[in-house]
């Protein structure tokens, strides 16, 4: 008699199977602060091709024209920030 009462019916509202659930929504703005306090603390050179390259959408031959600097540098830069990132933000 005990096992039935405590059992949930199907089609209930109140059943807590069936509410949506809601996302952390507080850990992702947590996180949000952390990557920017980090990106904020990357070298200017860094963070320049992170976000041309990440953030913007340019292409690396785009984002070595605007910074003047070779092909080879921007992906290091970004390969650089990158990592560095990696490293400091733990998911």
């Amino acid at each position: 008699m005990y096992g039935r009462s405590k059992r949930e019916f199907a089609g209930r509202i109140e059943n807590v199977d069936l509410q949506p659930s809601a996302g952390p929504a507080q850990e992702w703005a947590i996180r949000g602060k952390e990557f920017e306090r980090e990106l904020n603390a990357l070298p200017d050179h860094f963070r320049h091709a992170f976000n041309l390259v990440l953030i913007d959408g340019l292409t690396y031959d785009e984002a070595a024209h605007i910074c003047g600097c070779a092909l080879g540098t921007i992906k290091s830069r970004v390969n650089r920030a990158s990592n560095h990132l990696a490293e400091r933000i733990m998911w």
